[in-house]
């Protein structure tokens, strides 16, 4: 009923405002073939309002590819083009986040709800660069731009490290590029800070299988907090995680390096990176992010 009572409030101002124009003024005086063009271009106007009132914004592109490669080389995209209204889509924009921005207005074949469209490009220099991409619809109203997602030009899976007593101490940067390198087995992110900063914001890696774990330091520790029985938790973790390779961060880097002294204390025998200046450096080199709305 709101939105009801909205759309005859707009439509009375827009009446309004045709009716006190200079054109209409004039209306009378004009030969009656003329006084029909311009009342049905009136009642056509009106009708586009109402239309667009009820409109909603079509969502952001959903974008699939490589999220690292080889410096000019031809990486492929493919853009999953929705709308909530499920209205008929007509201008993508992407950003390759190099400076270069492609465009498909969509001329002669406008996308129906669900169209995946696929673009190709190349990067020409080193760097992580964040692409992203908006969509039209019909009635002129842009999506929002989606989540930026981080592409790293070249991939190189070349770490300079620092191990000590079987903890091997890693920036973000070096943490990232470990993630991307699938090929020799899988690097886990384990968040070993408090509840209230896991939950409010927390790396996204580059593998979306690789959803970072969440494990806090206070469980390994003993210290403050609710919980009991930190030593089993902690047996339980280290038996879990044992055979693999795990990079464990926190917001600076303080908690991981106590942590992984425990840990190692306690048993690990897996492979143990510390990103020594947790996620506060990981933001600072532009690596992606995700927060709790």
């Amino acid at each position: 009923m709101e939105r009801k009572n909205n759309i005859i409030k707009w439509t009375s101002i827009f009446l309004l405002i045709v009716l006190t124009s200079h054109s209409f003024i004039h209306l009378t005086a004009q030969p009656d073939s003329e006084n029909k063009t311009i009342l049905q271009n009136v009642s056509q106007n009106i009708k586009q309002q109402m239309l667009n009132l009820n409109n909603n914004p079509p969502n952001p592109p959903e974008i699939i590819g490589p999220t690292s490669g080889k410096i000019k080389e031809e990486q492929r995209y493919t853009f999953i083009l929705t709308d909530p209204d499920e209205d008929l889509l007509f201008y993508l924009e992407i950003n390759w986040g190099d400076g270069t921005e492609s465009v498909d207005c969509g001329c002669g074949k406008s996308w129906q709800n669900g169209t995946e469209v696929i673009f190709t490009h190349q990067w020409n220099e080193e760097g992580i660069f964040n692409l992203t991409a908006r969509i039209q619809d019909g009635y002129g109203t842009w999506s929002e731009w989606s989540d930026p997602i981080p592409i790293t030009m070249p991939y190189t899976y070349q770490v300079s490290y620092q191990k000590s007593n079987g903890i091997s101490n890693i920036s973000a940067k070096e943490a990232w590029d470990l993630m991307n390198n699938t090929e020799d087995g899988r690097q886990i992110p384990i968040d070993m800070r408090r509840p209230g900063e896991y939950f409010n914001e927390r790396i996204v890696p580059p593998q979306p299988e690789d959803w970072p774990r969440w494990f806090p330091y206070e469980i390994q520790s003993g210290g403050p907090g609710p919980i009991k029985n930190e030593g089993i938790l902690l047996d339980l973790f280290i038996s879990h995680y044992n055979d693999k390779e795990i990079i464990i961060y926190c917001r600076t880097g303080r908690r991981t390096s106590l942590a992984a002294q425990i840990l190692i204390d306690n048993g690990f025998q897996g492979k143990l990176y510390n990103m020594v200046d947790g996620i506060t450096e990981w933001k600072g080199k532009g690596l992606p992010t995700t927060l709790t709305n």
